[in-house]
């Protein structure tokens, strides 16, 4: 997956690691948003990848970038558009988002 200049900026301002991206894009969940899709890891892939023996180390030391990221990403799949962080404390306007 390539990622843009601008997502490429937002990592390196909100200090995500690359790996995140990746895992996020091949884990994660996806929400349809105009043609695009904004992903991030929920509690029960965030588990079974922990629980994983080939990334389970890895993956531990991304925990904490993992549960607090979101991407954006092209509706194709080919590149990531911008990454965030997810606050819990503020609402979220996504559709079957749960954190609990």
């Amino acid at each position: 997956m390539k990622l843009t200049e601008h997502c490429k900026k937002r990592i390196q301002q909100r200090g995500i690691h690359p790996d995140t991206i990746y895992l996020i894009k091949e884990h994660g969940r996806k929400i349809n948003t105009h043609g695009d899709f904004k992903m991030y890891i929920d509690k029960k892939a965030l588990k079974s990848l922990l629980n994983c023996r080939d990334m389970g180390n890895n993956v531990k030391r991304l925990e904490r970038q993992l549960k607090t990221t979101a991407i954006v990403i092209t509706g194709c799949g080919s590149q990531c558009i911008t990454a965030m962080k997810i606050h819990e404390s503020k609402r979220l306007n996504w559709k079957n988002v749960r954190w609990n």
